[in-house]
């Protein structure tokens, strides 16, 4: 049975019309149709209102430099810290995240788990919000932004509130997928990675017991 291999790309909402709707939907008929039984079908699917300017790989503007994810009340590091407030709106609560979906991130406490990253801006410029993306086996299983000051070569240690379902078994990264700088510019990256089904799990806040 052959496979089937997703790719993300962006589509401005501009460009959305019933020409363009036709034509995605040739090209993925199209695609499913050239591969053979023992070849990898692709199939294309469109991120609609993905935010942010794309540019160079997230490698050359942020390094990573540690990664890991917390159950509620498990702890983390003294070094990691919750995120600074975002003016107008509670660290706790929803934001419109790099795939244009009402994303939800729970503030990080005893309450919830947390995904704790440590990172240094290499950009050269200071930057004010990085949304980061928490891959599991390379497939996007949850997402928290850090907002603050990060000057470039500062080392900056962060524990983000996150979902449960956003923690699965098996390798993990901590990747940005969106950073504002302080000038009021924006980045975006460029191979957005394709979301999981925890992902769509993680964006809701979890149901009242």
């Amino acid at each position: 049975m052959a496979s089937v291999r997703v790719i993300d790309f962006w589509v401005s909402p501009s460009m959305v019309s019933p020409a363009t709707s036709f034509v995605s939907f040739t090209i993925a008929v199209a695609l499913l149709a050239v591969a053979g039984p023992a070849g990898a079908q692709t199939v294309v699917t469109p991120v609609p209102g993905a935010a942010g300017t794309p540019g160079p790989a997230a490698s050359t503007l942020v390094h990573v430099t540690s990664c890991g994810t917390r159950h509620a009340g498990a702890g983390a590091e003294a070094q990691y810290v919750a995120p600074g407030p975002v003016a107008g709106q509670a660290s706790n609560s929803s934001f419109e995240n790099v795939y244009g979906d009402d994303y939800y991130q729970p503030l990080p406490g005893t309450s919830s788990p947390v995904m704790i990253v440590g990172f240094t801006n290499i950009s050269g410029k200071p930057m004010t919000m990085i949304e980061f993306g928490l891959l599991s086996n390379e497939i996007l299983a949850g997402e928290a932004r850090d907002t603050g000051t990060f000057t470039p070569g500062a080392g900056i240690k962060a524990k983000l509130g996150i979902s449960l379902t956003a923690i699965l078994p098996g390798p993990i990264k901590c990747v940005p997928l969106r950073i504002t700088f302080a000038d009021g510019s924006t980045w975006r990256n460029p191979r957005l990675p394709p979301r999981g089904n925890a992902y769509f799990n993680s964006k809701y806040p979890p149901k009242p017991l």
